[in-house]
């Protein structure tokens, strides 16, 4: 018998993952969306890393400034909709990982807001901090 993959279930952040997931996948750098991680360091790249189940819907919105944002080939699964001092990722991938590259520069905070299958309020919001 042929082994099925892994199949999720529910919305899962990773600790860390490869921001370039198709180039170096064994690079792995801290992910910023785990929900219980605020603190963070400046001039340090990090990813926005994420995989969700085949009926579920995920978008990630940040708030703030002084950091980069994802571009290609640097956001993998993710489409990226950018703003005056936001943007928005949304899923694009799933059963499989997403990640974009995040780069933290001068100190500063964002607020990331979490919006769990098409719901139209966060399920989830934290506040981030990198000196």
């Amino acid at each position: 018998m042929k082994n099925k993959p892994f199949m999720y279930t529910d919305i899962f952040y990773p600790d860390s993952a490869s921001w370039d997931v198709e180039s170096a996948p064994d690079y792995h750098v801290p992910n910023i969306l785990v929900k219980e991680d605020t603190l963070f360091q400046a001039y340090t790249i990090y990813c926005a890393a994420a995989i969700i189940p085949h009926d579920a819907n995920l978008k990630i919105r940040f708030v703030g400034q002084n950091y980069y944002t994802p571009t290609e080939p640097y956001c993998q699964g993710w489409q990226y909709y950018a703003q005056s001092y936001a943007y928005t990722l949304y899923a694009q991938r799933w059963n499989e990982l997403m990640s974009a590259e995040i780069y933290l520069w001068d100190p500063g905070s964002a607020t990331i807001e979490y919006f769990e299958n098409d719901m139209d309020t966060p399920a989830f919001t934290k506040i981030i901090t990198w000196n």
